[in-house]
């Protein structure tokens, strides 16, 4: 979930991650084999540049998103934004039209960039949604001062429904400033437990990065 202003932007994830029917889990030092599934606590669904000026959201199949490596070794945002693209071109079926016909359910990949562009004065986020058989791409800016709030994953089909989207609308018009940052993550801790209490993929446990214009390094806050 992303929380857009002229002014900051504020990038914060769950840590739940969900594999469903065998599956093969690997971490530093240890590997699982899972033979009906697992859910897993602690999942990095946050990369950041090696400058740290941009940062980035995925949520899918977390393997579909090779191009993390880039951009946690990139300093230019155009580099990290062409990596995404080529991937999610390479990604299409388009050209196996045969594997297409025998294609059963398949999974959507998300992410969001987002980043201060000094050239341009101005906040960036940069929404992609890619699959074997489609793939999408938007980018956000904020011009006044109110807030624009994009967000991804399973637990967005269950937002509005959990949160209500007049509540979704008030709270994004409602943030002016990044004096108003306990509010931020206050409302992301409530909204993240009604979301997983009706999304059984979505976590309560989130973590969140913030850049500002007068630092704009992401860096990880606490509503703790």
């Amino acid at each position: 979930m992303n929380i857009l202003h002229k002014n900051f932007s504020l990038l914060a994830s769950d840590r739940k991650a969900t594999a469903k029917g065998p599956c093969t889990i690997n971490m530093p030092g240890i590997t699982i084999h899972a033979k009906d599934g697992a859910t897993i606590q602690g999942v990095k669904k946050i990369y950041l540049s090696s400058d740290k000026l941009q940062a980035l959201g995925i949520a899918g199949n977390t393997q579909e998103h090779p191009y993390t490596a880039v951009i946690e070794q990139s300093t230019s945002i155009n580099e990290s934004l062409r990596s995404i693209r080529q991937h999610m071109e390479g990604f299409l079926c388009i050209e196996d039209r045969a594997s297409v016909l025998k294609l059963g359910s398949y999974m959507e990949n998300q992410g969001i960039v987002t980043f201060f562009d000094s050239d341009q004065n101005s906040y960036f986020s940069n929404l992609h949604v890619f699959s074997v058989l489609h793939n999408a791409t938007k980018i956000f800016w904020c011009d006044n001062n109110g807030s624009l709030l994009i967000h991804i994953g399973s637990g967005s089909n269950s937002l509005e429904q959990a949160v209500g989207r007049d509540e979704i609308l008030k709270f994004a018009a409602s943030v002016q400033s990044i004096e108003q940052l306990d509010h931020c993550l206050e409302w992301l801790k409530l909204t993240y437990k009604k979301v997983s209490t009706i999304d059984p993929g979505s976590g309560e446990d989130f973590v969140a990065v913030l850049s500002t214009r007068d630092n704009p390094e992401f860096r990880t806050v606490s509503s703790e």
